[in-house]
């Protein structure tokens, strides 16, 4: 998972496009999964992960790893994990709203890549 979030946070910082959806935006994220913790710090157009002590915490998704790397991945809305209550949320609505964006907008590199080859050898049969 904390592979996932490292990706993840790179793939949002060097795409400028996504940049002004951070602008502005001061906002502590914690990942707990299974027996694995992560934390994610938003602060004015760059993500970071970090180490961020328990109340200090904006919003916090809890779930089991599979449903948070799906999530992280791109391959399952957050909101929708929250509805199915594959995970548990505790924060605003605007900052689920954000979240969802950048995980859905910032799927890394090689899951797009996988996805234009299937395309392709589809294409060529």
């Amino acid at each position: 998972m904390l592979e996932l979030l490292r990706i993840m946070v790179d793939e949002v910082n060097k795409r400028g496009h996504l940049t002004p959806l951070l602008n502005k935006t001061i906002l502590s994220v914690q990942l707990l999964a299974d027996d694995e913790q992560v934390s994610l710090q938003i602060d004015n157009g760059m993500l970071q992960v970090s180490g961020l002590k328990k109340d200090s915490v904006d919003v916090s998704i809890v779930g089991n790893k599979q449903a948070i790397e799906a999530i992280l991945t791109g391959k399952r809305k957050l909101r929708k994990a929250i509805v199915a209550q594959e995970v548990q949320w505790r924060g605003s609505m605007r900052a689920s709203l954000l979240l969802e964006s950048l995980f859905h907008l910032a799927i890394p590199n090689y899951t797009v890549e996988k996805t234009e080859i299937s395309k392709k050898s589809i294409d060529l049969v």
